[in-house]
């Protein structure tokens, strides 16, 4: 296989990766909100409560906001899928990231009708186009290591950011829960943007070091103010396993960026 046919094949399975990622997360958040009104029990709109209209909220405004920004580029990356043209992604990394994680606040939501399989899928297809641009980043002369410790470590950093759920805890302890895990969304789903919009610039991470302690302050209260009532091991482990591969390996890439 060529240079240049390798260069096409990921420029497709990339195409493919953000198209499928876009189309799966919009199909599930829209049944969720077409749905929601009656299923889920106290996650129902119908059911009154404060949290299903915040939720509903949310999922809403990141519908319409990552629609209007993905669609003329997911359109136009579509027309080169089946032809020898590549898709310029360099020219549109930032407003597709900005879409991915506009859209992903909607998926951070729990409602009434919620279908995670079809939400792993979908970030699947996003890890997808992150494990291509790590491939061509390492193709291109990038480092090796710090190449794929920024895979590595930005995909364990997403799966640590909390969905937002309903708690059976009694305030005031309730309150600072919800307000905690709401924080946690709104603050980690832009710092994960960011990294994530410099690691398909550059195919590295930055590393900065604000990035995991905010991780781990967020992730820590909302884990720990839910303690008693639920222990949330998938948010526990994961943001252990990010603390773990950025204070050893991600320090490590660091200095090879430099």
């Amino acid at each position: 296989m060529t240079k240049s046919t390798k260069e096409l094949l990921l420029n497709k399975l990339q195409i493919i990766g953000f198209i499928a990622y876009f189309m799966i997360l919009t199909g599930e958040r829209i049944s969720a909100v077409i749905l929601s009104y009656s299923r889920g029990g106290a996650y129902s709109l119908a059911s009154g409560g404060f949290f299903p209209y915040a939720a509903y909220i949310v999922t809403c405004l990141s519908l319409v906001a990552g629609i209007a920004l993905y669609l003329r580029l997911v359109l136009s990356a579509a027309e080169k899928l089946l032809g020898r043209e590549r898709y310029n992604f360099a020219k549109n990394y930032d407003i597709l990231i900005l879409a991915a994680v506009v859209l992903l606040f909607g998926g951070m939501m729990h409602t009434g009708q919620t279908l995670p399989a079809l939400q792993f899928t979908a970030y699947g297809f996003l890890i997808l186009a992150m494990l291509v641009r790590c491939i061509e980043a390492c193709i291109a002369g990038v480092s090796k290591f710090a190449s794929i410790v920024s895979f590595v470590y930005l995909t364990l950093f997403s799966m640590c950011i909390p969905v937002c759920y309903m708690t059976n805890l009694t305030a005031p302890r309730s309150v600072l829960f919800y307000i905690a895990e709401f924080v946690a969304v709104f603050v980690l789903l832009p710092c994960f943007g960011k990294m994530l919009m410099n690691y398909f610039r550059n195919g590295v991470s930055k590393f900065a070091l604000c990035m995991p302690l905010t991780m781990l302050v967020l992730c820590g209260l909302t884990v720990g103010l839910k303690w008693t009532d639920e222990i949330n091991w998938f948010v526990l482990v994961f943001a252990v396993l990010t603390a773990v591969v950025y204070f050893t390996l991600g320090l490590a890439a660091k200095k090879r960026v430099k």
